[in-house]
């Protein structure tokens, strides 16, 4: 023994033998009490000549030493008592105790609480009992809780609080034990294997069904056993039966009892894996006692009412009364943690609690009910590995019930049910009233923000909420022991919780971690070619996915669908349009083209406005209904977005452009103006990143799409440019109206360049969609440029969205154009034909204004001809260079910024080249050089440079190298004379390679640098004439221009 601990307990000993002469002083006319406390002292004497092993000695002898204090307690002497308990808590410190007078403890602590003594101090001694030893097991262990569970029964409120701690104390105590009894036994098994404490996975989840007469808890260990029967006792008293182990105890609060089950679930799920005869509690007790309890038979228990065998008969209770909402709550809390940490356990058992949830949901159930299950169920969603076992065990059986679906529609239902309820009870109450309670009991929500509006009603944001988590602020009210008042809107914000959730958990099951893309700048888009490959996704799995789709399409459409009719704040707008949007890439993903058509034609449908007659939309419905029950949904959620919905509401969202509606064949309106809400905008981007990001899987549904964002472009009031570009040209309100222009909000007007961006973008992005996909966007364009043109006879002003928009895919997709390189020669040649034909053409057409002015445009159909630089067939090449030295015969003294293509498309020869082809590049460069030199802007000379130095460097032809050296100097003599436009020079650098750019040069000295360094390495070159050619030259210039 260390001194310290010699000293800690001669201090003990002095301490102890201070006590036993007070007591015995105490209790000078009660003889037994005071031979008993002399005699201890000797002992304590003796005690105190120990050297060795003295707290072995005195926890020997610790009944002896607990004997005059035993005495001392039963006098029942308030001074007495409290000295004894002290005393014997010093004991309990310095952990002088054993079984035996652990028992006797006990037995003391069991006399007083029947004399209702000194009740705090009993409660210090129970805990130092348990929390300074271990020895306190079996039988005294359940006398020490019969104690404990009698004071949660006293009259005193502090009493009460503190011995309920105590019980929750002891409970986390004995569990705590088993759990270190298992690991020492589990490593002493497997070293190799780790224990696993957070929902632990068996081996085998078809559990052996033991029956009552089978089961040996006596093999079980001993702190085990303990916990095995505390948690068996504890469901026969919520059940109403006597207990096995807590003998004495009579009574009880059935809500401690569950709360306390709750407790031994959610911490300590390990030992339920580890445990064949916990699993047995698990599926023979807890589960009938919580299906008995929801029994609508079950009388109503009150707060003040105690379980006992005499008051929980089944009585003509009523389970929607109020009152009955702590113990429903925390029923719910147990349903909760059953099927999110043992479902693997009660498959069974689990269907039968959803199912109950789900009968929870049903309208005829009072508003705290449903308030209770859909939070259980908010809990239960956001697990996603939950979605799929519902899936797996429940909608893909046979013969089982449809879980998940009837999940998905009890959500939709409990919206829909708390919404009207609300309208009705509403009346003529200000909707302001409505957040009185929230805003005095709800704690971090944000009542100020107003998420629906239905009908003039007005539901707020009762709880913010964060993905992945849930915020249960009635199922996890621990406090609560009446029914709060819950409004019945409060349903309808968890309820779009849920859904969110729900969507999430889908996208994580199919997607793995979801899609992932860059942001385009300006754009507001995603790169599109983050779509997952399905190549190494099995049938099985792949079945899963679409049984999941199946089992929550439908719900998530009407739910989102309606909510968007009705939502008011731009956050939950946004969120919404992200569902939608989730769903359409997962139902192209998994080829379910009728839900991804459902989704889109919902989509495009609220992206209009109100009152419009837009004939696509109902006649896409009639041309693809199929007598499916889908198409019937489809056809409903549609017809259900009526202007009736939202015509109140109106006046609650912001219209910020008003416009004309677009023209179309064998329809006539009245309407000569229609609104498009910040709603609409909002739509109007959704659609077009659902384009920008998933063209791949459209098909079909490009041409609803387009015809939706043409009668968005037409309203809005984006006309077709020079080059092909939407640009607006309406006016803002601060302005003068004028008779077909739109006019737009002051504040909308920084939308229209992010909107004209997009559109952009998402043609110019058709270069990354596959032949399929870019089949289907162009078929779509068809069609709409041909309703255009039936369209265009008539009226004056046709929309040109079709048009344009086929220019720029066309454009974008020159590359495509196979034929150019097709094996067969005379295919090879009219494909080539074709496309220079096409470029002469679009070069000659008379434009407005000067085609060469438009840049963008040049460049696009220039760069068609560049293209065909990555052909390698020599015919293809001569016709490209010929189209280039017609353009320049023609064109030249205009090309501008055209010049870079041009002069890369004569740059782009190689050694593989034929002589005839090289030469008919030269005569390209030659007629530039010679007659367009001083027409070309002088940012684009290093381009020109290194093209004529490249001749140079050609070996079909020696006469053609040394030529090109000729035109070096004359492009020494033209840099030359540029000395005086020198301050003019802008740009240069753009067009220079990195290692072409000096920090301390002037731009018109960087070029001489280019110059100087080709001819340098011309001079190397392994032919003699040229190196004297080049030589000659370089000293020439280098007299002639050197001092420069």
């Amino acid at each position: 023994m260390s001194m310290d601990n010699h000293t800690i307990l001669q201090k003990i000993i002095n301490n102890l033998s201070s006590d036993l002469r007070q007591l015995s002083n105490e209790t000078k006319k009660n003889s037994p009490i005071k031979e008993a406390a002399e005699a201890c002292n000797m002992k304590l004497r003796e005690y105190s000549m120990i050297k060795e092993n003295l707290s072995t000695v005195m926890r020997d002898a610790s009944v002896e030493l607990l004997q005059p204090f035993a005495l001392g307690c039963d006098t029942k002497q308030i001074k007495i008592v409290q000295l004894c308990l002290t005393a014997i808590q010093k004991l309990l410190q310095h952990y002088i105790i054993n079984q035996a007078s652990a028992a006797t403890t006990v037995n003391i602590l069991s006399n007083l609480c029947d004399l209702n003594t000194k009740e705090l101090k009993i409660l210090q001694t129970v805990l130092l009992l348990v929390n300074t030893t271990s020895v306190v097991v079996h039988n005294t262990l359940a006398n020490l809780f019969v104690i404990t569970f009698r004071l949660c029964l006293s009259k005193d409120p502090t009493i009460v609080n503190t011995a309920t701690a105590a019980v929750r104390q002891l409970i986390t105590t004995v569990y705590d034990r088993v759990k270190e009894e298992d690991l020492q036994v589990y490593e002493i098994q497997s070293t190799t294997s780790s224990l696993q404490t957070e929902q632990p996975l068996l081996q085998d989840t078809n559990l052996i069904k033991h029956s009552k007469d089978s089961l040996n808890v006596q093999v079980l260990r001993p702190y085990a056993k303990d916990a095995y029967l505390l948690f068996q006792d504890l469901c026969y008293l919520a059940n109403g039966d006597q207990p096995v182990w807590l003998i004495g105890l009579t009574e009880i609060t059935r809500t401690l009892i569950l709360e306390l089950i709750e407790t031994i679930l959610t911490h300590y799920t390990s030992i339920f894996y580890h445990h064949d005869e916990f699993r047995y509690l698990l599926k023979e007790r807890v589960l009938p006692l919580i299906i008995k309890l929801f029994s609508p038979g079950m009388k109503h228990i009150t707060k003040s009412e105690k379980l006992s065998p005499n008051n929980v008969q089944m009585g003509s209770g009523n389970l929607y009364d109020g009152a009955y909402f702590p113990l429903i709550a925390r029923l719910l809390r147990l349903v909760c943690i059953l099927v999110r940490l043992y479902f693997s356990l009660l498959i069974t058992e689990c269907e039968i609690f959803l199912s109950l949830l789900i009968k929870l949901l049903e309208q005829d159930k009072p508003i705290w009910q449903r308030s209770l299950a859909i939070e259980c169920i908010h809990k239960i969603l956001i697990q996603p590995n939950l979605l799929k076992l519902f899936c797996l065990s429940y909608d893909m059986q046979p013969h089982a019930s449809k879980i998940l679906k009837d999940l998905t529609n009890g959500i939709i239902q409990s919206s829909s049910t708390s919404t009207t309820t609300e309208k009705k009870n509403s009346g003529n109450t200000k909707s302001d009233n409505t957040n009185s309670y929230y805003q005095q009991n709800t704690s971090g929500s944000n009542t100020n923000t107003v998420l629906f509006v239905y009908r003039s009603l007005c539901i707020p944001q009762y709880v913010t909420y964060q993905q992945g988590q849930a915020k249960c602020v009635y199922l996890e009210n621990w406090e609560k022991s009446d029914c709060p008042l819950i409004h019945d809107s409060y349903g309808v914000v968890i309820a779009y919780a849920c859904m969110l959730e729900l969507v999430r958990n889908v996208q994580l099951v199919i997607e793995g971690n979801g899609m992932r893309g860059d942001v385009i700048p300006g754009s507001q888009l995603k790169t599109p070619i983050q779509i997952r490959s399905f190549d190494k996704v099995t049938l099985d799995e792949k079945n899963e996915y679409i049984e999941i789709m199946n089992c929550t399409w439908s719900s998530i459409l009407v739910t989102f669908t309606l909510l968007y009719d009705v939502c008011y704040d731009d956050t939950a707008c946004e969120h919404i349009l992200k569902v939608i949007q989730t769903y359409i890439s997962l139902c192209g993903l998994l080829q379910m083209n009728i839900q991804r058509d459902a989704f889109i034609t919902c989509l495009c449908k609220i992206a209009l406005p109100q009152h419009y007659n837009i004939h696509v939309l109902n006649k896409y419905n009639n041309n693809t209904t199929n007598g499916s029950a889908e198409m019937n949904l489809l056809q409903k959620i549609t017809s259900s977005l009526s202007p009736q919905s939202t015509s109140n509401d109106l006046d609650k969202q912001q219209v910020v452009i008003v416009g004309t509606p677009l023209p179309m064949v064998n329809v006539s309106t009245s309407q000569t103006s229609v609104m498009l809400t910040s709603k609409n905008i909002h739509c109007m981007r959704a659609i077009l990143a659902v384009a920008h990001c998933y063209g791949s899987i459209l098909g079909t549904s490009w041409h609803l799409i387009l015809e939706t964002l043409q009668h968005l472009v037409w309203i809005i009031g984006f006309r077709p440019s020079t080059g092909g570009i939407l640009k607006h040209v309406g006016i803002t309100s601060d302005n003068t109206n004028s008779a077909n222009s739109p006019v737009i909000v002051t504040g909308a007007t920084a939308d229209l360049p992010i909107l004209s961006a997009m559109l952009s973008r998402l043609f110019e992005s058709s270069k990354y969609l596959d032949d399929v996909a870019l089949h289907h966007l162009i078929d779509a364009l068809i069609r709409l440029s041909i309703e255009s043109m039936k369209v265009a006879v008539n009226i004056r002003e046709p929309s040109l969205f079709a048009i344009v928009k086929i220019l720029e895919t066309g454009s974008a997709n020159l590359n495509r154009i196979d034929v150019c390189q097709h094996t067969n020669i005379r295919m090879r040649e009219c494909g080539t034909e074709a496309l220079t034909l096409l470029v002469r053409n679009a070069l000659d057409h008379k434009y407005e204004k000067n085609l060469f002015e438009n840049e963008r445009l040049v460049h696009m159909i220039i760069q068609s001809l560049q293209e065909l630089s990555l052909i390698q067939h020599f015919d293809v090449r001569q016709k490209q260079l010929e189209r280039i030295l017609s353009l320049l015969r023609n064109n030249g003294h205009t090309l501008q910024t055209g010049w870079p293509l041009v002069l890369n498309i004569i740059g782009s020869i190689s050694r593989e080249h034929t002589e005839n082809l090289i030469r008919l590049a030269y005569r390209c460069l030659q007629l530039v050089v010679t007659d367009y030199l001083p027409t070309i802007p002088v940012q684009y000379l290093g381009i020109l440079i290194k093209v004529v130095a490249k001749f140079g460097f050609q070996e079909q032809d020696l006469n053609m190298a040394l030529s090109a050296i000729g035109l070096l100097w004359n492009m020494t003599d033209y840099l030359f004379r540029m000395k005086e436009q020198e301050q003019q020079l802008k740009n240069v650098n753009d067009f220079l390679d990195i290692d072409e750019i000096y920090d301390n040069l002037t731009p018109i000295k960087e070029l001489w640098m280019i110059l100087y360094r080709k001819l340098s390495e011309l001079t190397i070159d392994q032919r003699p004439a040229i190196r004297k050619s080049s030589l000659s030259t370089l000293f020439t210039m280098i007299t002639s221009h050197g001092h420069y």
